[in-house]
């Protein structure tokens, strides 16, 4: 697992532990309890506290979720960050609440949740809550909101960023293995499993390893509202727990979860939607707009249509019997075109049959190739009888002669 971390070390050790030892099950056989724990599909939504957005941050940290987080826990920052994008669009949340309790994770994926948070804060109050656990990645988004909070247990910090490359070459060697690296690259393939660890090529992980951390720091010396020195004193790695990480600055207070005035807020006023509903296709553009607008669109589409209607609906009654409405008279509308279609079709079909049966010169033959052509215009059989019968009199006559000495009746 060569990845570039941000977690809290002893947590890391505990998890390296636990996946040691827990099979890699298939992704059905998660358990329901687990399930619940995630929206449909996998993806987080949030829940509303009175005017607020409740979002949790639980767990170990991952860009994309992982196939143990419904076992061991774990989050994914990809679906935090369109949880938290939902509630930023969403007119009914007041504020956003972030309830973290996580060691962090890896890097990737937490800068962009971080700058996620921090824009979120031009459209609502963010709160950060620390319930026990809040540390390095977790810290690092959790310093982008307008306020942290803690409860008094909390331990909060461990700053810093850091790789585990384990060197087995020794193991190998003591074996009688030997692995052989084919690249391009002075420094491709550093820290291959049964391969030494070069000064060079420790050197140059340590060298991304500061990058990342400077962006670490840069981080949370914009959200906290900090100087580059104030934060470089408080990234040694330490955790801090409740009342002395307030006097760090690391958090702004210490409280109850249930005590936090954004979830005792009134609900905030809905718009009526009396007012302008739109009709035809306005209607179906809007309300599509408005699934847009759920807790079941991430990035790339609707992740669950069905879910998104029935939440959009939910929110604007009057706008979807609008999209109803006009979702029917579309349908009516293609299902006439279609019919006049398939008419248009089968009458040219039938007429040129017919023509090519008969004579060449036969009345009957040209006034099927009359009407085929008008049919072919784009005229309905009715249509192309009248506008023959009314151009060309003495063809129809001679036509009904035609029709009626075939059919053996006297002609007067």
């Amino acid at each position: 697992m060569n990845y570039v971390w941000a977690m809290h070390e002893p947590a890391m050790r505990d998890l390296l532990q636990r996946l040691g030892g827990t099979p890699q099950p298939l992704a059905a056989a998660a358990p329901p309890e687990a399930q619940a724990r995630r929206g449909f599909g996998g993806e987080r939504a949030f829940r509303r506290v009175g005017s607020a957005a409740v979002i949790d941050v639980c767990g170990p940290m991952t860009k994309y979720a992982e196939w143990w987080h419904d076992y061991l826990g774990g989050c994914a920052s990809t679906e935090i960050e369109a949880a938290v994008n939902h509630a930023a669009a969403d007119p009914d949340v007041a504020a956003i609440v972030l309830r973290i309790d996580s060691p962090g994770g890896t890097v990737a994926g937490t800068g962009d949740l971080a700058d996620t948070v921090f824009r979120a804060r031009a459209r609502k109050r963010v709160v950060a809550y620390i319930s026990d656990l809040g540390c390095s990645a977790a810290y690092w988004v959790a310093a982008q909101a307008h306020t942290i909070v803690a409860n008094p247990s909390a331990v909060v910090g461990s700053i810093g960023t850091y790789v585990a490359i384990a060197d087995w070459s020794a193991a190998f060697e003591e074996g009688g293995i030997k692995v052989h690296v084919i690249k391009a690259g002075e420094y491709k393939g550093a820290g291959v499993l049964g391969t030494p660890l070069t000064e060079a090529q420790r050197d140059d992980w340590q060298r991304v390893v500061d990058e990342i951390n400077a962006l670490f720091l840069a981080g949370v010396a914009r959200g906290r509202g900090l100087g580059a020195q104030q934060v470089a004193a408080l990234a040694d790695g330490r955790v801090h727990v409740g009342a002395h990480a307030l006097r760090l600055r690391l958090i702004d207070q210490v409280a109850a979860f249930e005590d936090l005035p954004e979830l005792r807020a009134a609900p905030a006023k809905i718009q009526s939607p009396k007012q302008n509903i739109p009709t035809g296709r306005a209607a179906i553009e809007a309300f599509e707009q408005a699934m847009r607008l759920t807790t079941w669109f991430r990035p790339g589409g609707l992740h669950n249509p069905g879910r998104a209607q029935d939440e959009a609906a939910q929110k604007h009654p009057e706008l979807y019997a609008a999209y109803q409405a006009a979702m029917g008279e579309a349908e009516a509308a293609a299902d006439d075109t279609r019919r006049r279609e398939a008419a248009a079709a089968y009458d040219r079909i039938r007429f040129q049959e017919s023509a090519m049966s008969q004579p060449t010169q036969s009345a009957t033959h040209r006034w099927n190739q009359a009407i085929a052509a008008k049919v072919a215009a784009g005229m309905s059989h009715s249509q192309a009888t009248a506008a023959v019968v009314k151009a060309q009199p003495a063809l129809h006559a001679e036509y009904l002669r035609e029709f009626n000495a075939a059919a053996g009746r006297r002609v007067r």
